[in-house]
């Protein structure tokens, strides 16, 4: 339930950057070309660990990413990919930014590298844009996705072809918890009820109660005024909460079930009803261990009427915070479920009948660096993820015109789940496609 993007953790894989510090009585460069040669060099050694992280990071960086965040980054990513060999390749494409190609034992890892603009050039952006395992192919990456602790799957389809052979496919057809990717079911209620003229992407409905973050909209006041498109979009591409309720309230639950049912779903017993995410928080509660016990034994009709009884119960005063952001809770039973070739099955409807407007949202975060975006011709993305659960999946037309979709998802009920472990495997995945 929280929001998935790339490098949502500090160095993860896109989204936050790293930041800068000096390297204090090492440097007095003439330019910052020279800082930006002399910070790039002395990457490989901050990544070993045998460098102080405050003369070479600003202090807004750290203050963004901390010392032990950073440290786990780069032990994950040793623990990954080998021992770091040094530089292979510096491209600046100004003064004070440009892409830094790290050699180790079993890959090559870029990041995008920036320094500030007065001595003593302190690094203030640091992102992994791309991840390239030496020799790498299909087989590696299902061989890897295998290997996680727990169980993960991944299915990449190209779907204007469906008869092609997938370029990769481990557990395709078994289920998952998805966190937030089930918001790609409201999003295609929505484009649905749209076309059909039972709903306008301009109609302006008031907030509903509000849930837990991600997102912004919990922090607005009830009743605020906002548009439809306003939600979606909030809901998609900042898997904003308390926007995607509201969404789901006014959409109503049984279109939104009904909608899971024209996609095709593999097991609908495990998909229906689609929970509102302030429903799923607090049927996870330890005060409600007998509603949840009664929901999950329920079929699909009667949990739907057992929420709609204790509806009283499912609100944001249930939630105890004490219980919230440690192991793993319940994900194999509160959550929403669904197989990797459901979700392509999801992406495929929606490329073929949302409309233009629904692809838009989808692709204001594209869930991936620049450097990787620049590939495609169009990219949609929705990820989910909560302790013990992460979900990727992207919708990509290549230039050449070909459409494919690559859908992960990982579960672990017995610990956390590495984040920027699956995002560095996702990254191989869209390195495949053609």
């Amino acid at each position: 339930m929280r929001r998935r993007t790339f490098l949502a953790h500090g160095l993860a894989l896109g989204s936050t950057a790293l930041a800068s510090a000096p390297i204090r009585g090492q440097m007095a460069p003439g330019s910052a070309v020279d800082a930006y040669t002399l910070r790039a060099r002395g990457l490989p050694d901050i990544l070993r660990q045998v460098s102080k992280l405050e003369d070479y990071f600003s202090p807004a960086f750290l203050a963004e990413v901390p010392a032990a965040t950073f440290e786990q980054i780069a032990r994950t990513l040793t623990q990954q990919h080998g021992n770091v060999r040094g530089v292979e390749r510096i491209v600046q494409d100004k003064d004070r930014t440009g892409q830094v190609e790290i050699g180790y034992e079993r890959a090559v890892v870029s990041f995008t590298l920036t320094i500030d603009s007065q001595p003593p050039f302190l690094v203030v952006g640091l992102l992994i844009t791309a991840v390239r395992v030496r020799g790498d192919d299909a087989a590696k990456l299902g061989a890897d996705v295998s290997r996680l602790p727990g169980r993960a799957g991944l299915l990449i389809q190209r779907i204007d072809e469906p008869r092609e052979a997938p370029l990769v496919s481990v557990r395709a057809t078994e289920v998952f918890a998805i966190g937030s990717a089930f918001k790609l079911w409201v999003l295609a209620e929505m484009a649905r009820a749209v076309a059909a003229r039972e709903q306008r992407w301009a109609s302006v409905v008031p907030l509903g109660p509000p849930s837990l973050p991600s997102g912004i909209s919990q922090n607005w006041p009830v009743q605020s005024p906002v548009t439809l498109h306003s939600l979606a979009t909030l809901m998609i591409s900042m898997s904003d909460n308390s926007a995607t309720d509201t969404l789901h309230r006014a959409l109503g639950r049984q279109k939104v079930d009904q909608m899971v049912r024209s996609i095709g779903h593999s097991n609908l017993s495990r998909a229906l009803p689609v929970l509102t995410t302030i429903e799923a928080f607090a049927l996870k509660m330890a005060g409600n261990d007998d509603l949840r016990a009664a929901y999950v034994k329920a079929a699909p009709a009667s949990r739907a009427a057992l929420l709609a009884v204790n509806a009283s119960r499912l609100g944001k005063s249930a939630i105890n915070y004490a219980e919230l952001g440690g192991s793993p809770a319940h994900i194999d039973e509160i959550e929403w479920f669904a197989a990797p070739s459901d979700m392509v099955r999801t992406l495929d409807w929606l490329r073929r009948f949302g409309g233009a407007t629904a692809l838009d949202i989808l692709s204001v975060n594209k869930g991936m660096p620049e450097g990787s975006a620049n590939r495609f011709a169009k990219i949609g993305y929705k990820g989910g993820s909560e302790g013990g659960v992460i979900s990727m999946h992207y919708l990509i037309q290549t230039k050449s015109g070909a459409w494919y979709v690559v859908s992960g998802s990982w579960n672990n009920p017995a610990a956390l789940v590495s984040d920027l472990q699956f995002e560095q495997l996702m990254l191989r995945g869209l390195a495949l496609i053609p």
